[in-house]
């Protein structure tokens, strides 16, 4: 199984007046841990590089990005903050490149 990278490529409408959020756009996932956005803290790490990428199987990708953090109270879904971008999964071509 190979694994993938999680890249950002793209955010919902406002995400660009909230200069920390922006900043992620164009970027690869390195760390995402949603419980401390209900904190108040640093909660996603990118990087620019995708060799300096968390690299996962598709299935704990997804897991991952799925991560619930509670309820939203404006309208009972799940609180996911990751899901104020648009994100593109790419498989790691394991090997050499030729």
């Amino acid at each position: 199984m190979s694994n993938v990278t999680v890249k950002i490529i793209g955010a919902v409408p406002g995400v660009h007046d909230v200069p920390e959020l922006q900043e992620h756009v164009g970027r690869y996932l390195v760390k995402y841990e949603p419980e401390k956005c209900k904190e108040g803290g640093q909660w996603l790490w990118t990087t620019a590089k995708r060799n300096k990428a968390l690299m996962l199987p598709f299935e704990e990708a997804m897991e991952l990005v799925k991560t619930p953090i509670g309820i939203r109270e404006h309208d009972g879904k799940l609180d996911r903050p990751i899901t104020v971008f648009a994100l593109e999964f790419s498989r790691v071509h394991e090997g050499p490149v030729l």
